[in-house]
C-alpha cells in the first residue's frame, strides 16, 4: 500500500464524521448542518449519480456559488469515485464553461437554480453531458433537469458500492492556457491528501476552528473544506461579500481563520466602520492566489495582529508550495523586506530556482520556480506536450521568476508566463488579445497587467486601431466584456501608433509593462 496507507479523500472526510458526528459542520444564513447529516448527503449524492448509470472515473460539472452542497458535492463525488470538474461561476461566460465541460467529456452537470439562464444557453454546445442536476434555491429550479433534493431523498445513505483507490484521479480543476485554450489539471486523490494534510501542517487550524469561507469555494478556498473537518470545525459560508458583511459574520459567528485574496483584504483596511466591529475571536488568516502589496500587509497586521499566513501555489500544484507564517510576519528593524516574501518551502516540496537550460542559479540569483511535491498533479487532460513541457524531468516549472535569499526565504519577482493575476483570478493574456482582434476597428493589441491598488494587478490593453477606424476606451471594454465577461476584459485601454517589438517580430511584453511598472523591482503585486 502506497502514499498515506490508502487513505482518499472520501476516506478523510468519514474519519471526520467518525469523530465529530454531531458537531455542526456547515452553517449558511439559517441552515446548518452536522457532520452526520453531511455524510449522509454525501452517500445519498453518490448513489443517485451511480443510480443514474455513472461508473467510476466518469466525469461531473458543477457549477455552484459558495453553499453547504460545494461541501457535499467535494465529499460525495470523492466517495462515489466520480471526478469533479469545477466550472466557474465568477470569471467564465457559458462557452468557456462549456468548453470545460466537453473537453473533460462530463457526463452530468450539477448546477444551482441562479444559474439555470446560463446552463439553457451551454445546453446545446454540450456534447456529452446526459444528465443535469438543479440545487432549488428559494423554491425554484430548472425545467428539463433532476431535482438535487428529491434525487438525494430518494437514495440510501449507506456507502457507495465503489472502491475508490488515492490513484484515481477525482479532480479536473481548469487553469488558462497562455494559448487561450484552458487545461485540465489532472489530480488524483493522494494528490489532494497530501494537500490538506500540509494545510493542517502548515496553517495549525485549531480544534472546532470556525471558518469563514467568503472567497469562491469554487476557487482557492475549496481546498481548506476538508482540513477543517479534519480539525472538527464548523464553516461559516458567505455567497457575496460587502466588508460590513464580512465583519458582522465574524463578530456574530466569533469566526477563528478565514481565507481571502488581496483584493478583499484592501477593502476591508479601507473601510471606514472596520474599528467598530469585535474580530477578537480572529486568530487566522490565510491569503494568497495573488501577491499582495507589503505597504498594505503592514496596515493589515497593525490593524488585527500577527494572525496573516501566505500561501502559495496554483492549480498545477494547489496553494501550498511555500507558506510565510505567523512568526515570519513578525519583522524585526531592517527585515522589512520580508514581507515581500511568499516564504519557504513546505513540508515535503523540494524547490528549485533554474535557468533556461534548467541549471539552479546561484543563491539570491533570478531564476525560475521549479518545485517537486507529492500535491502536483498528474499532468493536463489529453495534452501530452504540454504536460512534458511544464513537468520537465519531474519538476513542476511554475512559470514565476523568483530569488530566494540567505535565510531561504523565495520572493517572486515576474512572470515567465503571459498571464495577468487580478484579485486572485488567473487572466491569460493571448485570450483577451483574440477577443480584441475580433472589433472591427482594432489592428493589433496586446494585453498587459499593470499595479492596481485595489486588485493587485488590472487588465490593460494597448491597442492600434485600423486606418481610418475609430473607436473609444468604453466601446472596447464593453466589446470585450460581452463576449468575455468582466474579469477577463480590460480595465482601462491605451491607443497608441504601434506597439514596441522584438528582434524576432513579437509583441516586447517586457518593455511595454516597464512603461507602467517603471523601476519597481517587483514587477507583480
Amino acid at each position: 500500500m502506497s502514499g498515506y496507507l490508502g487513505y482518499t479523500v472520501g476516506r478523510l472526510y468519514d474519519w471526520a464524521v467518525g469523530h465529530y458526528a454531531d458537531r455542526l459542520a456547515a452553517i449558511k444564513g439559517d441552515r446548518q448542518m452536522t457532520y452526520r447529516e453531511l455524510k449522509e448527503k454525501a452517500n445519498q449524492l453518490g448513489n443517485a449519480l451511480l443510480a443514474l448509470g455513472l461508473k467510476k472515473g466518469d466525469r461531473v460539472g458543477t457549477l455552484t456559488a459558495n453553499c453547504i452542497e460545494s461541501i457535499v458535492l467535494d465529499y460525495g463525488l470523492a466517495k462515489a469515485g466520480l471526478a469533479q470538474v469545477i466550472l466557474h461561476e465568477g470569471i467564465a461566460v457559458p462557452a468557456d464553461n462549456a468548453y470545460m465541460a466537453n473537453d473533460s467529456e462530463a457526463s452530468a452537470l450539477i448546477f444551482q437554480a441562479r444559474y439555470a439562464g446560463q446552463v439553457e444557453e451551454m445546453r446545446p454546445q454540450l456534447k456529452t453531458v446526459k444528465h443535469f442536476i438543479c440545487i432549488p434555491e428559494g423554491g425554484e429550479t430548472a425545467g428539463g433537469s433532476n431535482d438535487f433534493d428529491q434525487m438525494l431523498s430518494s437514495q440510501h445513505a449507506t456507502d457507495p458500492p465503489v472502491e475508490v483507490s488515492e490513484d484515481d484521479i477525482i479532480s479536473i480543476y481548469y487553469t488558462g492556457g497562455t494559448t487561450g485554450v484552458p487545461k485540465g489539471c489532472l489530480h488524483a486523490s493522494k494528490n489532494r491528501v497530501h494537500t490538506y494534510l500540509t494545510a493542517l501542517a502548515e496553517i495549525g487550524l485549531g480544534q472546532r476552528h470556525t471558518f469563514l469561507h467568503v472567497a469562491p469555494m469554487s476557487h482557492a478556498s475549496n481546498v481548506f473544506m476538508l482540513p477543517v473537518c479534519l480539525r472538527g470545525g464548523t464553516q461559516v459560508i458567505l455567497d457575496s461579500f460587502t466588508p460590513e458583511l464580512f465583519l458582522q459574520t465574524i463578530e456574530k459567528e466569533r469566526v477563528t481563520g478565514t481565507f481571502i485574496v488581496p483584493t478583499i483584504l484592501y477593502r476591508i483596511l479601507d473601510f471606514p466602520e472596520l474599528k467598530k466591529y469585535d474580530t477578537s475571536s480572529l486568530n487566522t488568516v490565510i491569503y494568497g492566489a495573488s501577491p499582495i502589496a507589503p505597504e498594505r500587509l503592514r496596515q493589515a497586521i497593525a490593524a488585527f495582529g500577527p494572525v496573516f499566513v501566505q500561501v502559495f501555489g496554483q492549480t498545477e500544484a494547489p496553494m501550498f508550495l511555500t507558506t510565510l507564517g505567523k512568526e515570519d510576519h513578525v519583522v524585526a528593524p531592517g527585515q522589512e523586506e520580508r514581507l515581500a516574501s511568499c516564504g519557504k518551502p513546505t513540508l515535503m516540496c523540494q524547490l528549485r530556482l533554474v535557468d533556461d537550460e534548467d541549471n539552479d542559479v546561484p543563491l539570491n540569483g533570478e531564476g525560475e520556480i521549479a518545485v517537486r511535491s507529492p500535491n502536483m498533479m498528474n499532468g493536463y487532460l489529453n495534452k501530452p506536450e504540454e504536460t512534458a513541457e511544464t513537468l520537465k524531468n519531474g519538476w513542476l516549472h511554475t512559470g514565476d521568476i523568483g530569488r530566494r535569499d540567505d535565510d531561504g526565504y523565495v520572493y517572486i519577482l515576474d512572470r515567465k508566463k503571459d498571464m495577468v493575476i487580478s484579485g486572485g483570478w488567473n487572466v491569460y493574456p493571448k485570450e483577451v488579445e483574440a477577443t480584441l482582434h475580433e472589433h472591427p476597428a482594432v489592428s493589433d493589441a496586446a494585453v498587459i497587467g499593470v499595479p492596481d491598488p485595489n486588485w493587485g494587478e488590472s487588465v490593460k490593453a494597448v491597442v492600434v486601431l485600423r486606418a481610418g477606424k475609430t473607436a473609444t476606451e468604453e466601446e472596447i471594454i464593453k466589446f470585450c466584456k460581452d463576449r468575455k465577461g468582466s474579469i477577463k476584459s480590460p480595465k482601462s485601454v491605451d491607443f497608441v501608433e504601434q506597439i514596441p517589438l522584438t528582434s524576432v517580430g513579437k509583441h516586447d511584453k517586457k518593455a511595454l509593462r516597464a512603461r507602467y511598472w517603471g523601476d519597481q523591482k517587483r514587477r507583480v503585486h
